[in-house]
C-alpha cells in the first residue's frame, strides 16, 4: 500500500475513535443526570468522576501485492494443422453443356385426309381428322464442350511436433502481514 493511503487510515480511524468516545460520553452524561453519581463514600456529589475507558484494536492488516518471475523452459508440442497438398488452379474439362432448355411450343397440325372407293369404283375424299393445333414438348438440348474449371486448394490434417521456446511467467504473489494498528485509550470525565 502506499504510505499516503497508510496516514489516511490512521487518521480516518483516529477520527472515528474519538467521535465514538463523544458519543459514549453524551450517553453518560444524560444517564448522570437521571441518577444521581456516588462518589466513594457512598454520596452524590460534583466531585464524583465517571471513567470511560475505550481501547480500539483496528486490525487493518497491509497487505502488499507482488509479482514474482519464474522461467519456463522451452519443450516441444504435438499439435495438428492444416498443410496445404495441392494449391487451387483452373483446368480445362470436356462437359456436357446445357445450350437450350426443355420447352412446350404450339405446333398446327393439319388434316387427315382418306381416299374411299365406293362400290361402283368412284374415289371419294373423306377428312379423318380435322386440322388443329397440338402442344409439342421439345426435350433440352446438350452439347459436349470444353470448359475451364476452377478447381479449389486441398488441405490435409496432419499431427506435427512444434518447439514451443522458453518464456518468462509473472505471477501476484500476496506477501504476508506486514503491520496491524493497535489504539486505545482512557478517558477520565468530571461532571
Amino acid at each position: 500500500m502506499n504510505a499516503s493511503i497508510k496516514t489516511i487510515t490512521i487518521l480516518a480511524s483516529v477520527f472515528l475513535m474519538s467521535c465514538c468516545s463523544l458519543a459514549q460520553a453524551r450517553e453518560r452524561r444524560s444517564l448522570a443526570r437521571q441518577v444521581p453519581a456516588r462518589n466513594e463514600r457512598g454520596r452524590g456529589g460534583k466531585d464524583s468522576r465517571h471513567g470511560l475507558t475505550l481501547s480500539i484494536d483496528l486490525g487493518r492488516v497491509f497487505n502488499n501485492t507482488t509479482t514474482s518471475r519464474r522461467w519456463v523452459p522451452g519443450y516441444y508440442q504435438t499439435a495438428t494443422e492444416q498443410v496445404l497438398v495441392e494449391p487451387g488452379h483452373y483446368e480445362w474439362r470436356k462437359e456436357r453443356v446445357l445450350v437450350e432448355r426443355g420447352h412446350y411450343e404450339i405446333r398446327r397440325q393439319p388434316a387427315v385426309e382418306q381416299i374411299i372407293r365406293g362400290s361402283r369404283g368412284q374415289a371419294r375424299r373423306v377428312v379423318v381428322k380435322r386440322a388443329g393445333r397440338k402442344k409439342v414438348w421439345i426435350p433440352a438440348r446438350y452439347e459436349m464442350r470444353r470448359v475451364r474449371v476452377y478447381v479449389a486448394p486441398r488441405y490435409e490434417t496432419r499431427r506435427v511436433r512444434v518447439w514451443v521456446p522458453g518464456h518468462w511467467v509473472s505471477q501476484p504473489v500476496r506477501s504476508p502481514a506486514r503491520s496491524r494498528l493497535n489504539l486505545g485509550a482512557v478517558f477520565n470525565f468530571r461532571f
